[in-house]
């Protein structure tokens, strides 16, 4: 090449190299987000990882049904751990509030802790079940054997009982047991007591401990499976990230990874109610940038290169 072709590359090498260094100094696109909204974040995310035998994992048959976009929405502001048959297996941020045993004639007005029946009536049909041992919180003073007007209260709702309710049969320290066959309607009042049905649902008994381990969770936190603008307070996102609430879900990663996490809990974090408490921008775009969740390593499921 001679001087003068040589001069010409130089220049043209020396041209493309001021392009391409205008171009690193002005604003870089920045990176598009693996998922823009929830339906994105449901399709390529929620649904694949549970693919196989129509999503069987996610379907109707399990709670919370995520089978679908709408599914996944319904599960705001509703209560975690509803369908565990098994007491011992429910979270202690899952537990609901306690009912309240309510005796005007002692003044009494406590939660109730736990209820169970007595060994002996353990098989018993619920029509012929004679009395349940209830612990309450705090330990009630001036209770004396053979008080009726008792009355289970929850929230406004007064169940089970009234001016003819179960009978006290006895009172030791925050123990009392309650004989049911006094009470008016008492096949109802059995029924209420019957804490061999679980989920009790919600015309039976709700009890503040209903895991035994002392903790009363409803007293610290109610969480939601996911709770509005809050992911830290969403059951669900808990066990996305946090083992202390269980195994880390999901059970097969697929599609899922830290950048699905991340889109859950800016979705979350995100929502917003109207005045009447319903969700306003459930569809909207996530915010990410307003968006300050950190979720990178947490989860069960790696973010693929």
């Amino acid at each position: 090449m001679g001087s003068l072709g040589m001069s010409r590359w130089l220049a043209t090498v020396a041209v493309l190299s001021a392009c391409g260094n205008d171009m690193r100094t002005t604003d870089e696109p920045t990176e598009t987000p693996a998922y823009r909204d929830i339906n994105e974040l449901f399709d390529q995310g929620f649904a694949r990882t549970c693919s196989l035998n129509n999503g069987v994992c996610h379907n109707s048959k399990s709670y919370p049904d995520l089978h679908t976009v709408t599914g996944l929405i319904g599960t705001i502001d509703q209560p975690c751990n509803s369908d565990t048959t098994d007491p011992v297996l429910i979270h202690d941020a899952c537990e609901s509030a306690a009912d309240r045993l309510v005796i005007p004639s002692a003044g009494i007005d406590v939660r109730i802790v736990s209820a169970t029946l007595a060994p002996s009536e353990q098989e018993l049909d619920v029509r012929n079940l004679t009395q349940v041992t209830l612990v309450l919180d705090p330990a009630p003073t001036g209770l004396t054997v053979g008080a009726t007007d008792t009355e289970v209260r929850r929230d406004a709702t007064i169940f089970a009982v009234g001016e003819y309710g179960a009978r006290v049969a006895s009172v030791n320290g925050a123990e009392v047991v309650l004989d049911l066959r006094s009470a008016y309607g008492e096949t109802s009042t059995r029924r209420f007591f019957d804490v061999r049905v679980q989920p009790p649902g919600p015309l039976r008994i709700h009890v503040g401990d209903p895991n035994g381990n002392g903790i009363q969770g409803a007293r610290t936190t109610t969480m939601p499976l996911i709770a509005v603008g809050d992911p830290d307070g969403s059951y669900l996102m808990r066990r996305l990230v946090d083992d202390s609430f269980g195994e880390l879900m999901p059970r097969q990663c697929r599609t899922w990874d830290d950048r699905a996490n991340r889109a859950l809990g800016c979705w979350i974090a995100g929502l917003r109610v109207d005045d009447d408490g319903a969700v306003i921008n459930a569809f909207d775009p996530i915010d990410y940038a307003g968006c300050s969740i950190e979720v990178e390593g947490l989860g069960k499921c790696t973010t693929p290169e």
